[in-house]
């Protein structure tokens, strides 16, 4: 597997667009088009960091020479947030029904 591939697959798990990627980072979507279609062999440094930058999760490894998982092991940043953000509204509903609870006696 090409890097164009695995850098379509990395756009594609993270649910994001030529396009939008190339808007995000301030190069042509021509350019990325490109790249995901083997046209252009190496991507510039500043396209591979901006990538990362994007996706902390992303296993740089696998990116530039395919070898390990795509994603570092653990959770991503946001399922990390996610994960807390579920905890506080659980916390969140326990502190309501115990303040109703004190109001009520």
């Amino acid at each position: 597997m090409s890097i164009g591939e695995r850098f379509a697959l990395v756009l594609k798990e993270k649910k994001v667009t030529q396009k939008s990627f190339a808007e995000k980072v301030g190069v042509t979507e021509q350019s990325i088009t490109k790249l995901v279609k083997g046209q252009t062999q190496s991507p510039k440094a500043d396209l591979i960091a901006q990538l990362t930058v994007m996706f902390p999760d992303l296993n740089l490894r696998w990116l530039l020479i395919g070898e390990g998982e795509m994603l570092k092991e653990g959770m991503s940043i946001a399922d990390e947030t996610q994960e807390a953000l579920e905890q506080l509204q659980k916390e969140n509903s326990q502190l309501k029904d115990k303040i109703i609870e004190l109001l009520e006696k």
